[in-house]
């Protein structure tokens, strides 16, 4: 015979779900500890990516005077040392104090991600590895997205530092154009590291 069931609107049966409370919301006042370096190391992150966002603009503005003074001789079909026009090695100067600058927010990004890869190790050495830092993400996620993110800004300023050692040089006007685009769409750079910086940003309570 069966037992008979509760009446689930029942004072005497009702039993709430015990969860574990999120850090951010359990830590009175400011954080501390794991969640706090995360949070630190996201805002970080974030500024890195708003130095590269304003470092790429400048350099567009760079590569759009190159490109300027390039096709002006291109099209007069100037060769020998009348392919660098008067100028052009102020501009192509700029450009590489631009470059070195985009590659020390990459190295500065790399620090990040090895910042979140000892989180992770101390999490998992604590046997806290698959808790959730702060609503959903534990620490293996956040490298994860970091990794991505790093990745992908790495191989993008390999790609500006070969359009700055190469576009003085440039013969042609498509060789001139295509530079010039690579430099503008950021081929590696895409919306995916956008939802992933976005995610790490509400997470963290920064949005």
């Amino acid at each position: 015979m069966s037992s008979p069931i509760s009446n689930p609107r029942s004072p005497s049966t009702f039993s709430p779900v015990s969860v574990v409370e999120s850090p951010i919301t359990a830590q009175k006042g400011q954080l501390r500890g794991t969640p706090r370096t995360v949070r630190d190391a996201v805002a970080e992150l974030f500024n890195n990516i708003q130095e590269w966002n304003r470092l790429h603009i400048s350099g567009m503005s760079i590569i759009q005077e190159i490109t300027s003074k390039k096709l002006e001789s291109i099209n007069k079909k100037e060769s020998g040392p009348n392919m660098f026009p008067e100028g052009l090695q102020v501009d192509c100067n700029k450009l590489d104090s631009i470059c070195a600058q985009l590659e020390s927010v990459v190295k500065k990004m790399e620090k990040i991600l090895n910042n979140f890869k000892a989180i992770e190790q101390l999490e998992e050495m604590n046997k806290t590895g698959r808790r959730s830092i702060f609503t959903t993400w534990n620490a293996e996620k956040y490298v994860s997205a970091v990794k991505a993110i790093f990745e992908a800004y790495d191989t993008e300023v390999k790609v500006k530092c070969h359009i700055k050692e190469n576009i003085a040089h440039v013969d042609g006007k498509d060789k001139m154009m295509l530079h010039c685009a690579l430099w503008a769409h950021q081929p590696y750079v895409d919306n995916v590291l956008d939802f992933y910086l976005e995610s790490m940003l509400k997470e963290t309570g920064h949005r």
